[in-house]
């Protein structure tokens, strides 16, 4: 069987032997362009290697627990898979193979890069999903490399990819592509089309010191260069920032010298080369590529190049506005947008940190019915709140504020602060307190309530009574068997009926919000001014009855009880999905799976990003917890809830005695009331959003039904296809019994609008957005000290984790720094197990720095950018009281 042929062979071989990557590099050497030398382990040897010790059959087994509407399922299955790939020999017949052609190469460093048979292809790139590694320099480092890279086509990523754009498991191979290193001076990526605009005339160039191991790993911010394509000539050029240039020696990473950094890394003579050289290979291939680069001794290589597949016909083009258009069908909904206000700033303040990600159409579509703004939305009188930009939801901060300052004569800034957020716009808005007005607007919306008896009113209830109400409602819910339930009975159960409820479950959850706004900066700035301190944050921590804050101690007593029971190396050893399997099926796991119940009884309505509707909850995918109680038996006693708490409490009365030692009686009778007033409003916001996430879960039950039953019929390919419909568009379905089958078109539409959503993970939606609906451009600059909104106090020194998602969250070792873009209450089980918390997006009282202070973890919020700026495993020190983070 032939493993192995040379990259100058690779153009006479099929894709599906030399892979994406492969077939392109082939491509282009035989078309004559400056490739460095190679050679490609073909398909067929990845298809002998899963043939040993039945590889194959363990991993079929194991992709069928991959579940479209888990996502955790992909990171437990892939690292499955990934295990048992670390543990198989490479056959001997390979590894001469792959000797072989090493020697004959004589390349000394080499590459070793995946290319999967579903990679660099004219409709989906894969970009970035499978693993390349550098600076390869002995036949044992080879083989290592290999078998990653063949272990790379099950990460996380890769299989959700494949999920989404409907490759099959079976129809993903593996080639290995192993290339001469270059030894190069600069290097970077090139795009023969502006991937921003959309412009075909630019090119735009990435640049930096060494190999591009850095810049494509994150570690430094590359010269940027956009020249036009038919000259060269350079329209804009910005310089990077390098604190690292990778060499092909062993010695590693090198720091930049100081006479080389602010330099620009290409002349314009050498952009004019890469440019005339990016036209060429977007020619050869006859559609917009990503180039990959180097340059050795004033000669330029290409060591990849693949299609620009969000570029292409049906892909993103920009708008005649400059707003970028996602691929395949993004437009549902749109009808609801209005004209744009001159004050209107739209931010993924608040919200991002309660949907950060791309959102689906159902679940943006049933928001605003089930909570009875539908109307509200369509009377042009009144600001739209909401819209939809980058796949993504954002909020009219800029209508918010205004209401605030110019209704309701409260300061812009306490805004700001609370919800982590900042002057923006061209709207100047005041600054100050003005009570009369704050008085007028009550007294009106006093009387405002006796007025219009004949127009039914929304109960405005205590908590303990709206709590209560949601309580009994979903119990109720859940004691239906909703299989056996026709879909208009099962429809029913749905939004006609939480719709009904919807309103006044809105009404109170914002009237807690707004209270706990004011209440928290009354106390804060009256805490400043009679005593000059910024102690609000501590009066407010270590407070008890925070529903969000029992989950950390109770995950915490589930890992002490397996050790007890002895049932920790089960939890340890497997999946979680078989773990759970194992604990159910032994009287020894009887206990925990007990605690189990129970915790799934009282906050099994939860899950990371909970807003959005697809996410399965804890109590449908209890495998999420059997993995997070795995980590806290990781951490060991460095989350011992006992002792955070007391440590809390203390915190919080040192606070108190500090500010009452400096004010006299009087002052300190009004700074009581005031405190008492500021830590209920605080608990019972948190716990109005605790109780609003299970307020949705009975409408997701009964889509997920729904979904579960047109799969069967043959409607939907599967089960989470559902929520890629329009609540109208599901709702037509339910109301037509004699419908036997779904139009073709429907499921084309289902189809394209996943290609849109997936296109919008891909792009980093700005942080803002104005009136004209194009991102407000803001400084970018490169600092050693970033400033934020102190969230929790403390100060802790120690190695940045930078995170994209709560899954990866889950690897982070105890004490690490967390910085992500925003956390919703899905992650409050991580954080006991980090040492502190850097959140792009949030206020003093998000959801993150309410249960920051809870458990006692320095935070600092509302950093922008920290996700680019800081760099992963960077020294840093993060001070929550000040609202500094120090980068080392």
């Amino acid at each position: 069987m032939e493993f192995i042929c040379t990259l100058m062979d690779a153009n006479q071989q099929q894709l599906p032997t030399v892979g994406g990557k492969g077939a392109n590099l082939g491509a282009l050497i035989y078309a004559h362009f400056p490739v460095p030398p190679g050679f490609v382990l073909l398909t067929s040897a990845y298809q002998q290697f899963l043939k040993t010790d039945g590889l194959l059959e363990d991993v079929e087994r194991l992709v069928q627990q991959v579940s479209s509407d888990d996502l955790a399922s992909c990171e437990r299955v892939s690292q499955a898979i990934r295990t048992l790939f670390a543990q198989r020999p490479i056959p001997e017949a390979i590894v001469e193979a792959i000797s072989d052609a090493y020697l004959q190469l004589a390349a000394g460093a080499v590459a070793v890069r995946s290319s999967a048979t579903t990679e660099d292809l004219p409709t989906a790139s894969f970009a970035g999903l499978h693993e390349s590694y550098l600076n390869i320099q002995t036949l044992e480092d080879i083989l290592t490399a290999v078998r990653q890279c063949w272990s790379s086509l099950w990460t996380p990523r890769a299989l959700s990819y494949r999920t989404h754009s409907g490759i099959a498991p079976r129809m993903a191979s593996m080639a290995v592509v192993v290339q001469q290193m270059v030894p190069a001076y600069s290097s970077g990526v090139l795009f023969t089309i502006n991937p921003v605009s959309g412009a075909p005339d630019e090119v735009v160039i990435n640049a930096t010191w060494g190999v591009g191991e850095a810049l494509v790993s994150g570690q430094i911010t590359p010269d940027m260069i956009i020249a036009e394509k038919t000259s060269g000539r350079v329209i804009r050029r910005e310089v990077g920032n390098a604190p690292v240039t990778t060499t092909t020696t062993s010695m590693g990473d090198r720091g930049v010298g100081t006479m080389r950094q602010p330099q620009f890394v290409l002349t314009d003579d050498q952009v004019a080369q890469l440019v005339h050289l990016g036209a060429r290979i977007e020619e050869q291939f006859g559609a917009p590529q990503d180039i990959e680069w180097a340059l050795a001794d004033g000669q330029v290589f290409i060591v990849q190049a693949r299609p620009i597949t969000t570029l292409a016909t049906e892909q993103a083009v920009p708008e005649s506005s400059g707003m970028l258009i996602a691929p395949g069908e993004d437009t549902w909904n749109r009808e609801q947008d209005q004209p744009p206000q001159p004050y209107d700033v739209w931010t993924r303040t608040n919200v991002g940190e309660n949907l950060p990600y791309p959102i689906t159409p159902l679940t943006e579509t049933q928001f605003s019915v089930l909570f009875g703004l539908d109307n509200a939305s369509s009377d042009q009188s009144q600001p739209q709140l909401v819209r939809r930009f980058y796949g993504r939801l954002y909020f009219n901060e800029g209508a918010m504020v205004r209401n605030l300052t110019e209704e309701m004569g409260l300061p812009a800034s306490w805004l700001h602060k609370m919800w982590g957020s900042r002057p923006r716009g061209t709207v100047v808005l005041k600054n100050s307190f003005r009570p009369l007005r704050l008085l007028r607007k009550l007294l009106s919306l006093v009387a405002s309530r006796f007025k219009a008896p004949k127009k039914a009113k929304t109960p405005l209830h205590t908590p303990q009574q709206f709590f209560a109400h949601i309580d009994q409602w979903v119990s109720e819910f859940l004691l239906l068997d909703l299989s056996q339930l026709d879909d208009a009975s099962l429809w029913h159960e749905g939004l006609p009926t939480w719709s009904k409820r919807g309103a006044y479950a809105w009404a109170n959850n914002i009237r807690f919000s707004f209270s706990a706004v004011i209440s928290y900066g009354l106390l804060e700035r009256i805490v400043h001014w009679w005593t000059g301190k910024d102690l609000a944050q501590d009066l407010v921590t270590g407070l008890t009855g925070v529903y969000s804050a029992e989950v950390g101690p109770a995950l915490w007593q589930m890992a002490r009880l397996a050790q007890e029971s002895g049932v920790q190396d089960i939890v340890l050893t497997h999946d979680p999905i078989t773990a759970l399997a194992l604990l159910r099926s032994q009287e020894k796991g009887r206990l925990l799976i007990e605690q189990l119940e129970v915790f799934l009884a009282r906050h099994g309505h939860r899950c990371p990003n909970e807003l959005e509707l697809r996410n399965p909850r804890w109590a449908e995918a209890p495998e999420q917890i059997i993995e997070l109680i795995a980590n806290y038996l990781r951490a060991g006693e460095h989350v011992d809830p006992l002792i955070v708490e007391a440590r809390q409490q203390q915190r919080r009365a040192t606070a108190v005695t500090i500010i009452e030692a400096k004010v006299d009686p009087i002052r300190r009778a009004v700074f009581r009331f005031l405190l008492k007033q500021a830590q209920r409003a605080v608990t019972v916001r948190d716990n109005s959003r605790y109780t609003m996430a299970k307020f949705i879960f009975p409408t997701r039950k009964v889509y997920s039904e729904l979904g579960r039953r047109w799969v069967e019929r043959g409607w939907l390919r599967q089960v989470d296809d559902i929520f890629f419909l329009t609540l109208v568009e599901i709702e037509d379905i339910v109301a037509t019994p004699s419908m036997t089958t779904l139009p073709v078109d429907w499921q084309t539409r289902v189809e394209q609008r996943r290609l849109a959503y997936d296109f919008w993970f891909t792009v980093v939606a700005p942080e803002a957005v104005g009136a004209d609906g194009l991102p407000i451009a803001e400084k970018e600059e490169h600092l050693t000290l970033l400033k934020g909104t102190p969230a929790s106090s403390g100060t802790i020194r120690g190695r940045a984790r930078i995170v994209q998602t709560i899954q990866e969250a889950m690897s982070l070792e105890a004490g690490s720094i967390l910085v992500t873009a925003a956390t919703d209450p899905g992650w409050t089980p991580i954080f006991p197990l980090v040492g502190g918390i850097v959140l792009e997006i949030g206020g003093q009282l998000s959801h993150g720095a309410i249960i920051a202070r809870e458990y006692g973890i320095p935070a600092v919020v509302n950093v922008p950018g920290a996700m680019h700026l800081i760099q992963d495993e960077q020294v840093i020190e993060l001070d929550g009281s000040k609202g500094v983070i120090k980068l080392f």
